[in-house]
């Protein structure tokens, strides 16, 4: 099955869906679009699930192709985080609510493969990247995000950068336990493990998978193991493991325009900054800038209309920009002056002085 997928700038997402005996998938396409201008940002989350029925075994992988287009008209920088969800329902209650944080969803490892528990597990998906996004992303940063390492000119795209996902061959599907038999029979009785004959006798008690078999009898003719899930008290299996459970991998892709005081709001700094060099950012203000033609505050600029103050040339009439304190008539004074006195530089206009003192 194959399955590509762009992710274009406003818009798309991708995720996986795991239940059944063992896993089984369900289709449920899911994009969560986040958009904030006001920060220059773009967040896409897709939740991948693979196709409706499709039967997930462990060790099985599920091709999806994901990548992003730049659909703007400026270049953006990108980066991409995982996480795993898992989620049970049992009696109309949710009994495996389990989310992993982007880092551990990247580490497959479980604590007990056999146990039936998932409170202690990393993840059991592995992530496969493709070829092609060699060199054009980052490793996984601190802040649990991968980033491309290029400006995404417009029309632009990353190429595949995830190819495929694959559920861990050794999955804990449910608490399993082993029992082994022997039989003395001249020839071997029917294995039927949800209904053993009474021919078969157990030898030793219930072992882990895997575990060695205890020496039979002389006289056993056979031998057999049956490994089957521990039931609790209603005769039910009675730890689960990721078995009949909802799997879904949200991939969450965020995008900033490629300039420098964008990229500081929107990406923060925990990660790699020798990585910002190959992003080319341009500079700039978040605040919009002041257009040349904004009207000029009082007391700052010139070519003021008749009336206002503060000026520094050009003045109308009756404009003044003095110190204070000038008498009657006085204009652009140092302050005290006297009555129509003057100190002025020269070509003062009707009635104006440039007063130096007293």
């Amino acid at each position: 099955m194959k399955s590509k997928k762009g992710l274009a700038f406003l818009g798309v997402a991708a995720v996986a869906l795991v239940g059944g005996t063992f896993a089984y998938f369900t289709q449920t396409d899911s994009i969560d679009n986040q958009f904030d201008t006001a920060k220059y940002g773009t967040v896409v989350v897709e939740d991948f699930k693979p196709k409706e029925g499709e039967n997930w075994q462990p060790g099985a992988e599920i091709n999806k192709d994901i990548y992003v287009t730049n659909t703007g008209s400026r270049n953006v920088v990108v980066r991409v985080k995982f996480e795993d969800m898992w989620s049970r329902s049992k009696d109309g209650k949710e009994v495996l609510d389990k989310t992993l944080n982007s880092t551990d969803t990247m580490t497959v490892w479980q604590e007990d493969q056999y146990d039936g528990e998932t409170d202690k597990d990393k993840s059991v998906v592995h992530k496969k990247f493709s070829d092609e996004s060699k060199g054009k992303w980052s490793e996984l940063q601190p802040d649990g995000y991968y980033y491309y390492l290029f400006s995404l000119e417009p029309e632009k795209e990353t190429g595949i950068f995830l190819d495929s996902v694959t559920l861990d061959k050794d999955t804990d599907m449910g608490m399993v336990r082993t029992q082994f038999y022997y039989t003395e029979e001249e020839e071997m009785p029917e294995v039927n493990p949800d209904n053993m004959s009474l021919l078969w006798k157990p030898l030793g008690d219930l072992q882990m998978p895997g575990a060695a078999m205890a020496t039979p009898p002389n006289a056993s003719t056979f031998t057999t193991a049956v490994t089957k899930p521990v039931a609790g008290e209603d005769g039910k299996q009675e730890k689960l493991g990721y078995s009949d459970a909802g799997y879904v991998l949200r991939i969450t892709i965020e995008s900033v325009q490629a300039t420098d005081k964008a990229v500081e709001q929107i990406f923060g700094d925990n990660y790699d900054k020798t990585i910002v060099e190959g992003w080319g950012l341009e500079p700039e203000s978040l605040k919009n800038e002041e257009s040349s033609e904004s009207p000029k505050e009082p007391g700052v600029g010139g070519n003021e209309e008749p009336g206002e103050t503060g000026g520094d040339g050009n003045e109308g009439p009756e404009e003044t920009t003095g110190a204070g304190n000038e008498g009657p008539g006085e204009t652009t004074g140092a302050g005290n002056e006297g009555p129509e006195e003057t100190t002025g530089t020269g070509n003062e206009g009707p009635g104006e002085t440039i007063a130096a003192g007293n």
